[in-house]
């Protein structure tokens, strides 16, 4: 609980996406390298910075329009 109220206080949230087995294992293959897929936070860092480089191009798309 002390864990999950640090992350809420730093602006973090939990989302849980269903997505099928093989998907995953696809992801995996393509973009983490044989070393980093031993590391349990990995599949989490790259998740996190490909969304956060959809959200970048989002972003820059919208203001293009303006």
């Amino acid at each position: 609980m002390r864990l999950y109220r640090k992350r809420r206080r730093q602006g973090l949230r939990s989302v849980r996406i269903w997505l099928p087995v093989t998907d995953i294992d696809y992801f995996l293959r393509l973009v983490l390298t044989e070393k980093q897929r031993q590391r349990p936070d990995a599949l989490q860092t790259e998740l996190a910075g490909l969304i956060r480089q959809i959200l970048d191009e989002m972003r820059d798309a919208r203001a293009g329009y303006r």
